[in-house]
């Protein structure tokens, strides 16, 4: 575990890959649950 946690926040190139993986998936779940708001609020087409 140390040497993970070394290789990820030892160097600036593990820690900028670890935050490009976090900001990776706040954009991915906040884009996804948009996309789940709209769906549940759009109105219902009439039916023909």
């Amino acid at each position: 575990m140390a040497f993970w946690l070394d290789l990820m926040f030892g160097s600036d190139i593990g820690f900028m890959s670890m935050m490009t993986i976090i900001v990776t998936t706040i954009i991915v779940s906040t884009i996804c649950c948009y996309f789940v708001y709209k769906v549940r609020t759009a109105p219902t087409p009439e039916n023909e």
